[in-house]
């Protein structure tokens, strides 16, 4: 029992020491603005818009030159009549160095086309924040409204 009131004793003195966390009141704007940020609809969106960025500098790769190494080694059999023997020990290396000179405009074509597309997604980010401030005024709206209309009921 000792123990035990010890114990409860010395994580209370630890906790008022000021190891918790401050308390601290919200103005109604930033409530709203941690709101959106936190919003999984609005997290989405800005994901999505990361992947189009990812995509656009993935599409400029095609401007660069290629560079493919590969190395093989391993035990290749080999049945000729005139050696009679079984096998080789077979080693190789390769570097291959490739640059495209001209692809149909397909390269331009893949950059503007995901351009296009992060303008667009970019447009849908910058009205998500309005649209769901407004939505969330809304709802604050109707619970004041039905707060103010409501009443206890009478016992009879």
């Amino acid at each position: 029992m000792k123990k035990f009131l010890f114990i409860m004793l010395f994580w209370t003195g630890f906790s008022l020491l000021g190891v918790s966390q401050p308390l601290y009141a919200l103005s109604l704007s930033q409530a709203i603005e941690d709101a959106i940020i936190n919003n999984p609809e609005f997290r989405q969106e800005v994901k999505a818009y990361q992947a189009i960025e990812a995509e656009v500098a993935s599409a400029k790769g095609g401007y660069y030159p290629v560079i493919d190494l590969s190395a093989g080694i391993g035990y290749e059999e080999v049945n000729t009549p005139i050696t009679n023997s079984s096998g080789l020990m077979r080693r190789e290396t390769a570097v291959r160095l490739t640059q495209n000179l001209f692809e149909g405009f397909s390269t331009e074509s893949e950059i503007k086309r995901l351009s296009y597309r992060m303008d667009a997604k970019d447009t849908v980010l910058r009205q998500l924040p309005t649209i769901l401030h407004l939505k969330w005024h809304k709802l604050i709206l109707v619970y004041f409204e039905t707060k103010s209309s409501w009443s206890w009921p009478t016992v009879t």
